[in-house]
């Protein structure tokens, strides 16, 4: 509230009356209000000035608050660059050292799958013989019959294509019966016969120069065929001549015969005794026995039914002695005396158990001097 001055003039005579000396008190009264909450006021506003200085003391300071600003975005940033990108590979990450799916892959394929071994031979087995005794055998067997095959094209005087298609341009090729077949992949022929007693033409000189089978002089040659039946023979006719001293009668599927001096070629006819369907295949003429055998084992080689027979003995005996993984134990230990009397000795022992056997190996490294050992 504002004080308005009554202006006292000297030599003025102003009325000292009681209106002017209460607007003089009330003056006073009313400034006298205005201290007292002048000093309330500047209380307030002193209390005030320390509550914002201290709340300014609490506050960081912008350098600090900057460098701070500044570490927390370098942390960041190291952070972000040590993290690990989004990748679909090991090797993506940075990781060298660790099995990928690629090796995973190979290994598996590589593997070997878990079978058992078989106790014997067996034809078609799906199991794993590998044990070396019993590999070796199967690989020497394998090359030999590889040698074989080649022995019995070298050796086997009877051209099958040849004979079969002089045959088939016979007239008549079976009497008492007809020619059903010539298988010349399976080296076969099959037929039917009419009645007993039928047999394949084209065993005499008149043949077809396609049937005719060169042969040396005074030699020994062995003859041989697979029939579907026993009930059966054949004839060799030497310089395709009927005669006592130039027919040979073979029967069974198998035999021998020997040319005379003059013999340049044979001619041959199968003979059925029955009646129906009949076969004959594998047909075979050799001046070597050795490579011959009348039955369906590695073409009729005699060595390679000797070699099947020894490698299933030897892969029995290999399989009978081997031992599985299972009950394999190798170990070894130290040997110390149990009685002090013999302390200063010392040995070593290695161990070896293969099912119920076991190999034990001792190697004295020290022992006592003077002193009497058992």
């Amino acid at each position: 509230m504002s004080y308005s001055k009554i202006n006292w003039v000297d030599g003025a005579v102003l009325a000292l009356n009681a209106t002017n000396l209460n607007h003089m008190d009330d003056g006073i009264y009313n400034n006298s209000i205005d201290i007292v909450l002048a000093g309330g006021n500047i209380n307030t506003l002193s209390e005030r000035i320390i509550a914002i200085n201290t709340a300014l003391s609490a506050k960081a300071d912008k350098t600090e608050l900057e460098d701070e600003i500044t570490d927390l975005d370098e942390t960041v940033t190291m952070k972000i660059n040590l993290k690990a990108d989004k990748a679909d590979t090991l090797a993506g990450y940075g990781i060298n050292d660790a099995y990928d799916k690629t090796y995973m892959d190979k290994a598996l394929n590589n593997k070997l799958n878990k079978m058992p071994f078989d106790t014997v031979p067996a034809a078609n087995s799906p199991n794993y013989v590998t044990s070396g005794t019993v590999y070796n055998s199967a690989n020497t067997l394998n090359q030999n019959i590889e040698k074989k095959a080649d022995l019995i094209a070298t050796y086997n005087i009877f051209d099958f294509d040849a004979w079969a298609k002089g045959l088939q341009e016979l007239t008549t090729p079976v009497y008492s019966g007809t020619l059903n077949n010539v298988d010349y992949n399976g080296k076969s022929i099959s037929l039917t016969t009419t009645k007993s007693g039928a047999y394949t033409n084209g065993w005499t000189s008149s043949a077809p120069q396609a049937m005719r089978i060169a042969v040396k002089p005074n030699t020994k040659y062995f003859f041989s065929w697979l029939p579907s039946s026993t009930n059966c023979g054949a004839y060799v006719f030497l310089n395709g001549i009927n005669t006592a001293a130039t027919r040979f009668e073979l029967k069974k599927g198998f035999g021998s015969f020997t040319t005379a001096e003059d013999t340049t070629y044979i001619l041959i006819r199968f003979d059925y005794y029955g009646t129906g369907a009949f076969k004959v295949s594998k047909i075979m003429i050799s001046e070597s026995e050795a490579i011959y055998l009348p039955d369906k084992v590695a073409e009729g080689v005699l060595d390679v039914a000797n070699e099947v027979s020894a490698f299933e003995k030897t892969t029995q005996t290999a399989l009978a002695t081997k031992y599985d993984a299972a009950n394999n134990e190798i170990g070894s230990g130290e040997l110390s005396p149990t009685q002090t009397i013999y302390e200063g000795s010392a040995g070593k022992f290695v161990y070896v158990k293969n099912g119920d056997a076991v190999t034990v190996s001792v190697n004295i490294t020290s022992m006592l001097a003077d002193t009497n050992y058992l």
